[in-house]
This record gives C-alpha cells, structure tokens and sequence, in this order.
C-alpha cells in the first residue's frame, strides 16, 4: 500500500488512526504533527512521494510541482522514508569503475615488481599490451617516467613508487582485497557495485545540513 492509499483509507475511516501511523512508521502523535504540517496539501504531498518511490519522478521534478526547494523535497522523502528506485545506470558506472580500479591495481603490483606482465594479463582480463599501457599511463601521471626508466630502477626504489601511486590513486589496503577477491572469482563485480552505490546512497542520507 502506498503512502496515498494509506491517507484516503485513513480518511474514509477503512483503518484507525494508530494503524495508519503504524502503517506510515510513525506514532499517532507523530502523524498528527505530520497531517497538521503539510494541511491540506499533504494528499498532494504523498502521491509526489509515491511517485518519486516508484522511480516515475525526479526530485527536480518533485520540487517544481510541489513549490518547495531540494532541501525540503529530501527532507520529505527521509521523513516519509522513500527512496527512488536505484538505477541499473548507476550500478553499471559504479561497475566500470572497479574495473578500471582493478587494472590499476594489478597495474601498479607490477610497477611494484610483486606480478608479472602475464599474470596481471590475466587477472585483469586485458592483453600484456594494455597492462603495460596501464602502467605507462600510471607512471608519467605521477613520476614524468617511461616503462623503460621503470625496469633500470631498484627494487626497493619500485616499491616504493608503488606504494605512492597506491596512495594518490586511493588504493587502500582495505580496497585493494576486495579488487583482488573480484579478479579471482571471488566477489561478482556486480554485487561491490551494488555495495558502494547503496553505501553512497546511506552516506548522503545521513549527512547533516551546512549552516
């Protein structure tokens, strides 16, 4: 049942009011606070938020018929607990950026002299080719250095370089283990996408308002 329903069944006395708030996960008190908040224009209120629920309306959308800013539109939906619909978009860009992160990482094992070409190949599903395109890329980023400067330096000193890329490109241990569990079959690529847009979607939630 959606949140409209809900308000004209409570209206036409089809549920009480202590099942409605229930129902909208609330207390009695706090639905009242609610129903006397939004007046008359709380009917339009709850079919906009159903709507933004059932993924057929933006925010930006929302803000225009209802008259009000973002702000209010997304304190609306934390109030009446809605969220849109995730996108299978957002999962797929959420996707081709571990990709693009687990190539770095075999990419920089490699600068780190800790894989050869072969196995980051494979690990990473390109070509030795890409792999060293990858590293090439990585190295005049950060260092103005050429593959072929890379295999006169030390051990100590690729290590090093390694450990540098690994911090500039946010590569931390914690994110490099799940890069590797996804390269070895472990993880499905899909469901870290997942994880992280969920993730981002809770952090942006809870942030608190600038004042």
């Amino acid at each position: 049942m959606n949140l409209l329903n809900i308000y004209n069944a409570l209206q036409s006395d089809e549920i009480s009011f202590d099942d409605a708030a229930a129902k909208f996960g609330t207390t009695p008190v706090g639905l009242r606070i609610r129903l006397v908040k939004n007046g008359t224009q709380l009917p339009l209120v709850l079919a906009t938020l159903d709507r933004i629920g059932e993924g057929k309306m933006t925010r930006d959308e929302a803000v225009t018929l209802l008259g009000v800013g973002k702000r209010h539109v997304n304190q609306l939906q934390k109030s009446w607990s809605i969220k849109r619909p995730i996108c299978p978009r957002v999962v797929h860009c959420a996707a081709v950026k571990i990709k693009w992160e687990i190539n770095k990482k075999y990419a920089i094992d490699f600068i780190a002299d800790d894989t050869g070409l072969d196995n980051a190949a494979e690990k990473t599903d390109l070509s030795t080719r890409q792999v060293r395109r990858w590293v090439s890329n990585l190295l005049k980023k950060h260092y103005e250095m050429t593959y072929k400067e890379l295999k006169s330096l030390t051990l100590d000193k690729r290590r090093r370089l390694a450990d540098e890329i690994d911090v500039a490109e946010h590569l931390e241990s914690a994110k490099q283990q799940v890069l590797q569990s996804i390269a070895e079959g472990k993880l499905a690529i899909e469901a870290e996408a997942l994880k992280r847009v969920l993730s981002k979607r809770t952090t942006a939630h809870r942030k608190p308002k600038s004042a």
